[in-house]
């Protein structure tokens, strides 16, 4: 529920920021040709416009998949490291004889 819930916040946060960008861009061309802008122009700013807030909605998709890609990442790790400590036990209560430890306080002496 909470992922959905932020999926459409995220969508309508987007969409709303194509709506600004869009208003700016075409207020601040407005200004810039003063009266006389051509319906050309106008059409030209427009599908650029377009074609970006396009790019821009797929920014959530993108950061979506990746959050999964990492989360399925970090799970195959820990099911490797849990699988990797079964098999050493089961190595080592096979074995007829003991392994030795050795103390990590191990000091030579020359």
């Amino acid at each position: 529920m909470k992922i959905s819930n932020k999926e459409a916040f995220n969508f309508g946060f987007m969409e709303l920021m194509v709506l600004v960008i869009i208003t700016a861009s075409l207020l601040i061309s407005n200004s810039m040709h003063n009266l006389a802008l051509l319906p050309g122009s106008l059409f030209g700013i427009y599908s650029y416009i377009l074609k970006f807030a396009s790019g821009l909605d797929t920014i959530p998709y993108t950061v979506q998949r990746l959050s999964s890609l990492n989360d399925i990442t970090k799970r195959i790790e820990l099911q490797e490291e849990e699988l990797l400590k079964e098999k050493g036990k089961k190595e080592l209560e096979s074995q007829p004889y003991q392994v030795p430890t050795v103390s990590k306080n191990l000091k030579i002496s020359a």
